[in-house]
C-alpha cells in the first residue's frame, strides 16, 4: 500500500487532515488516474464517471464546474483534462518530494491564469494549456496521443440527458472523496461552489444526492433526486419525446413548476405518473402553484381541462 495513502488515512483519522494534501492525493487517484478510461471511476475522461456515453464531453457545463476542472479550457471536462491534471499532479509531488511542502492547491481556474507562473514559482515545466489535446497514458514515456475532447463534443449539460451526467459525475465524485462528507469540497472551492453545486442537482432539497439516474432501477430509482427525474424523463416520454431527442429538451429550470403546470396542461395527473412508472403510492411531493399561471406551450398537449395531482 503506498505511503501517501497510508498517511492521508493516519491524518484522517485524527481528524487534522492536511487539504493541500488532500487535494493531490485525490488529484492522483481519481480525477487524473493515469490511464485512459480506467484508474478509479470519478476520473475525469472516465465514461463511467458520466455514467456512460450520452454524459462525456459535454458542452454547456456550469460555470463553476468549468472552473473546478476544466484545465486546457477548452469548455469541455473530459480526457485532455484527465490528461493535463496528471501531468500538474506528478510535477506538485515532484515539488513536494524535494522540499517536503505539498504546495496548495491548483483549480483551473486558476491554472489557466497563472500556469507560466507556476513554471517560475517551482521551477518545472508545467504544461502549457491551450491546445492541449493529450490523452491518458499507461507508458514511461508520457502522454504521446492527441485527440480533443472538443473535436467530438457531447451532448448539453442543460438538456435532460444531461443533467443525468452531471448528477451522476458529482454522485461519484461525493461518494469517492470523503464518503458523501462536504467538508472537503467546501474547504477547497468554497461554500458558494458547494451551494452551486447542490442548486443544481439536489433536486428534492435534502441536501443528498440520491437515487439512480443514468441507469434505471425500478424502484430503486423511486427515491429523492432520481425520482423526480425519471418523473420527468417519464412524462416527456407520454408526450411522445424520448430517445435523442432528450439530449435536446431542456432539463426544467424550476421543478415545482414544471408538474405544476405539466398537470394541468395535460390529462396526466402527478399521482398517475408515479403509479405507472414506479408502482408505487404516495406523492413525492405536492407542487404548489408558481408565481406566473401556466402557460400552454402551444400544439395539441392531449389535455382538456385542468387535473389537479
Amino acid at each position: 500500500m503506498p505511503k501517501d495513502f497510508l498517511r492521508f488515512i493516519k491524518e484522517e483519522a485524527q481528524q487534522g487532515v492536511d487539504y493541500n494534501y488532500g487535494f493531490w492525493f485525490y488529484c492522483r487517484g481519481i480525477w487524473a488516474a493515469k490511464y485512459q478510461g480506467g484508474g478509479s471511476y470519478g476520473a475525469l475522461g472516465n465514461v463511467s464517471s458520466w455514467g456512460g456515453d450520452a454524459g462525456t464531453d459535454m458542452v454547456d457545463l456550469p460555470p463553476f464546474m468549468l472552473d473546478m476542472f476544466d484545465y486546457n479550457g477548452d469548455g469541455i471536462i473530459g480526457s485532455n483534462d484527465q490528461a493535463i491534471l496528471r501531468e500538474i499532479s506528478d510535477l506538485i509531488w515532484e515539488v513536494y518530494d524535494e522540499t517536503g511542502e505539498m504546495p496548495p492547491p491548483i483549480t483551473a481556474a486558476d491554472y489557466l491564469d497563472n500556469w507560466a507562473w507556476y513554471r517560475v514559482l517551482y521551477a518545472k515545466d508545467f504544461p502549457d494549456p491551450n491546445g492541449y489535446a493529450f490523452l491518458p497514458w499507461g507508458n514511461a514515456d508520457g502522454p504521446t496521443i492527441e485527440i480533443a475532447d472538443a473535436e467530438n463534443p457531447g451532448i448539453s449539460a442543460n438538456s435532460i440527458l444531461g443533467w443525468a451526467g452531471g448528477f451522476t459525475f458529482w454522485q461519484k465524485q461525493f461518494y469517492q472523496v470523503q464518503q458523501n462528507d462536504p467538508t472537503f469540497w467546501i474547504e477547497i472551492y468554497g461554500q458558494d461552489v458547494y451551494d452551486q453545486i447542490m442548486a443544481t442537482y439536489d433536486l428534492d432539497g435534502d441536501g443528498e444526492l440520491t437515487g439512480y439516474a443514468t441507469n434505471y432501477q425500478g424502484t430503486a430509482s423511486a427515491e429523492g433526486d432520481s425520482l423526480i427525474y425519471w418523473l420527468i424523463v417519464y412524462y416527456m416520454q407520454e408526450r411522445g419525446f424520448g430517445g435523442l431527442q432528450l439530449s435536446e429538451l431542456e432539463f426544467p429550470k424550476n421543478i415545482n413548476d414544471f408538474f405544476y403546470n405539466a398537470t394541468r396542461l395535460t390529462n396526466i395527473p402527478l399521482q398517475d405518473l408515479v403509479n405507472d412508472f414506479f408502482g408505487i403510492e404516495g406523492l413525492p411531493f405536492r407542487p404548489t402553484p408558481p408565481e406566473q399561471p401556466p402557460e400552454s406551450p402551444g400544439g395539441d398537449m392531449g389535455g382538456e381541462a385542468p387535473v389537479r395531482p
